[in-house]
């Protein structure tokens, strides 16, 4: 019998669209985190599980063709390692949005907005690194300037969940308020951490 032709993909781009939409969940949480406390917290979370559920779709897309093409553009292993990791990133993110509405904190501190800061910065570097990997051959050299400031972002988050951002949460001298910003600011360490591959 005759094989069903399948539709070409381009996978830079469906690199590009996961990594796009690691930025656009990264701004969309310091958004509502910036407007706290919403009103309408639990339709911002459907909002965000859209934005995670289409790069979902994107991630299953391009790993169902990647099984079926002769020859992706590198590794096997190193495609699907870069995929999972772009959305791990996302889900990470919209994991902070599903701990806001379960704990409801009282407030964000300034501490968490310039911690946001930073995963959005990581996002858009990460973006940067994925658009340069179309013209890798010829792009080594910015990728890896690219790939140090994403590091120097993985470092000042670092620096900075180690100390004020700490501060912040032992001064709430609440439990539960605690807990959901150390689960928190762990998650946002997992998303601004750039993969190995």
């Amino acid at each position: 019998m005759f094989k069903k032709k399948t539709e070409k993909l381009d996978y830079f781009d469906e690199f590009i669209k996961l990594a796009e939409w690691g930025v656009q969940s990264a701004e969309f949480l310091k958004q509502v985190l910036a407007e706290y406390p919403v009103a309408d917290l639990s339709q911002k979370l459907d909002e965000m599980h859209e934005i995670e559920h289409n790069a979902d779709l994107a991630k299953y897309r391009l790993m169902r063709y990647m099984y079926n093409d002769l020859l992706p553009p590198f590794d096997r292993q190193d495609v699907i390692a870069l995929v999972t990791s772009l959305d791990h990133a996302i889900d990470m993110i919209e994991d902070v949005m599903i701990h806001i509405e379960i704990y409801q904190p009282q407030h964000i501190t300034p501490e968490i907005n310039q911690f946001l800061d930073l995963v959005e910065k990581s996002a858009e570097e990460l973006l940067t690194a994925v658009r340069l990997l179309k013209t890798y051959k010829k792009s080594q050299k910015e990728i890896h300037v690219v790939i140090d400031r994403i590091n120097a972002c993985e470092k000042e988050g670092d620096c900075s969940t180690s100390t004020p951002c700490a501060t912040s949460i032992r001064a709430m001298r609440m439990p539960s308020a605690s807990l959901f910003w150390a689960k928190s600011i762990n998650r946002w360490k997992i998303a601004v951490t750039p993969s190995r591959t």
